[in-house]
């Protein structure tokens, strides 16, 4: 099986669903991390960061 590269705006979706679980919570603690693996991560969090990096590349304005 050859896996390919999803399109953009898969990857635009998919950084965009990423960043609305993994928000600020309080004391600027990431709630997805806390909500999904009952982790706790400084906001942004890994994911957060993957997510927000990944929306820039494909030319994204995430302001």
């Amino acid at each position: 099986m050859i896996l390919a590269d999803p399109p953009v705006t898969d990857t635009v979706r998919n950084a965009w669903t990423t960043l609305a679980i993994h928000r600020r919570g309080d004391l600027n603690l990431c709630d997805g991390c806390y909500e999904l693996a009952c982790g706790f991560s400084w906001y942004p969090c890994r994911k957060a960061r993957c997510a927000q990096r990944a929306l820039v590349e494909a030319g994204v304005d995430i302001c």
